[in-house]
């Protein structure tokens, strides 16, 4: 298998998995508008500790415990690795504006996360316009798919 077609695979499974997003984000947009308060604080409960879930989960706390290795240094590392901040910032990139458009983003999320030091995402293209942008264009899409590589 050559590099391009890797590239390309790579490429329609993340425009695949945006269409699968952003049709849950259209389905639930306005979904929260009439929900009772209590229901509403759940979900944003939901969402934030699948926030954290997602942050923490390839700092390998257990994977450091199990090898005797100090937990907190290595987390530390692997914290301030760039690969691991370019990895949150990809995910977050997408997650925080979409919470912010189903309509989830109340002061009380944005407070936590903000502690969670993802809130600045809030204010990012939303990854699926960008999607349509680039499907009905071609040159983007080939640009879309250069930062993939």
């Amino acid at each position: 298998m050559s590099e391009s077609l890797l590239k390309k695979l790579i490429h329609y499974v993340m425009l695949d998995e945006a269409r699968h997003v952003a049709y849950g984000v259209l389905a639930l947009r306005h979904y929260y508008d009439d929900m009772k308060e209590s229901e509403r604080l759940e979900r944003e409960d939901f969402i934030y500790e699948s926030a954290v879930l997602m942050r923490d989960r390839f700092l390998f706390q257990q994977v450091w415990e199990k090898l005797g290795m100090p937990v907190e240094e290595c987390v530390r590392i692997a914290n301030e690795a760039e690969g691991q901040k370019m990895f949150r910032q990809f995910l977050f990139a997408k997650v925080v504006p979409a919470v912010k458009k189903i309509g989830l983003l109340s002061e009380r999320q944005r407070t936590r996360f903000e502690q969670l030091g993802i809130l600045q995402f809030e204010a990012w293209p939303d990854p699926f316009e960008d999607l349509k942008a680039a499907e009905a264009d071609p040159e983007m899409a080939r640009q879309m798919a250069k930062r993939v590589a």
